[in-house]
């Protein structure tokens, strides 16, 4: 965290994603809530918490961040937390394989 103090740093090591400035504004943001919701704590911020909660529980704590969707969620529960019962997929994915019949109807 120290090191990204500077939002200008933060965006420069993020830049090859895209959107960095939106993006490392969101980061920011985000830190900025763990760290007040975790003050007194030596290791705030963190997520290490997440590693105790459900797969859904999960998907709730996250998705109060702007710019935590489903997918940067997933990719967080298989990737970050070793979940392998979760597979990001993005929009082109999910199409494709609804139009092959790959996935029923019902499938979300």
């Amino acid at each position: 965290v120290a090191q990204f103090e500077n939002i200008s740093k933060l965006e420069a090591a993020i830049r090859v994603a895209g959107l960095a400035k939106t993006r490392a504004e969101r980061i920011q943001r985000m830190l900025q809530t763990l760290m007040e919701e975790q003050q007194g704590d030596k290791d705030a911020p963190s997520l290490e918490y997440l590693h105790k909660l459900s797969n859904e529980e999960i998907k709730t704590e996250l998705s109060r961040f702007k710019g935590l969707g489903p997918k940067t969620i997933s990719c967080v529960l298989l990737f970050g937390l070793a979940r392998e019962n979760e597979f990001p997929v993005d929009t082109h994915v999910w199409r494709i394989t609804q139009k092959m019949g790959w996935l029923p109807n019902a499938a979300a």
